[in-house]
């Protein structure tokens, strides 16, 4: 089994899936001024809006934030098929590598991975 790359392992960011009403949660802990040593909770709500395609690993969709920061923000979304773990983890290093800054890949439990684009 190979292991998980270290791209893919820096990518990730903790997330929440919400089903009544149907959302994609994030929340992550962020130095709100760098002379002082806390952190600051923020929290991002993503709402599914339309489906874009099919991909040869798996589902495109366009979110849009309604919730955070980034409320307004759309963003489209993969849903990453785990056919095999090395191209498993290669899809995934080809996104968090080929694509813009808003690029997150997101682990959900230990071995069900969903990546975003």
């Amino acid at each position: 089994m190979p292991p998980i790359p270290d791209l893919v392992n820096v990518s990730k960011l903790d997330t929440q899936f919400s089903i009544n009403p149907e959302y994609t949660q994030h929340i992550r802990e962020v130095s709100e001024n760098i002379s002082k040593r806390g952190k600051v909770r923020k929290e991002e709500r993503w709402k599914k809006e339309k489906w874009l395609g099919r991909g040869s690993f798996g589902d495109v969709w366009l979110e849009k934030c309604i919730h955070g920061d980034s409320k307004g923000d759309v963003r489209a979304i993969k849903k990453v098929q785990k056919l095999d773990r090395i191209n498993y983890y290669r899809e995934l290093e080809a996104i968090a590598l080929f694509s813009h800054d808003k690029v997150s890949l997101q682990i959900k439990c230990s071995l069900s991975l969903t990546a975003f684009i």
